[in-house]
């Protein structure tokens, strides 16, 4: 009986070791307003395992002891690579905007796709904003 326990605890242990990990949780919020960033991909970098910022900018995510940095994502700002040191759990990144260029992007219509060559004119987009007010 007192092998089986001693067994059935190594096993135990071993098991833990090989599944540890650490939760790394934190903040994302914009360099220049100091707003949250809500929907910021998050992953471990070499991992699939990965979360999506709440609504106040905040994630928690399972990290394994393997990976060694973790990537933020999201349109419009530029992708970070932050990597992990050994002391802290708590990681706030505040993510710069990234220019985005629409130089050759060419508007027809909804689901009609044509290329540049076949349209014969130049087209230069500008959205506006139109409101009512009532």
């Amino acid at each position: 009986m007192k092998k089986i326990f001693l067994l059935l605890l190594f096993v135990t242990v071993a098991a833990g070791q090989a599944f540890a990990q650490r939760t790394i949780t934190g903040t994302v919020t914009d360099a220049t307003s100091g707003e949250p960033v809500v929907g910021v991909n998050v992953s471990a970098k070499g991992t699939t395992v990965g979360t999506v910022t709440d609504l106040d900018g905040k994630y928690s995510l399972g990290v394994p002891k393997s990976a060694n940095a973790v990537v933020f994502s999201f349109v419009g700002y530029k992708t970070q690579t932050i990597a992990l040191d050994g002391a802290s759990n708590i990681l706030d990144v505040a993510r710069e905007e990234d220019v985005l260029n629409l130089d050759n992007v060419v508007v027809t219509a909804v689901g009609v796709t044509r290329k540049k060559k076949a349209l014969g004119y130049s087209v230069h987009a500008q959205f506006l904003l139109i409101t009512s007010s009532a």
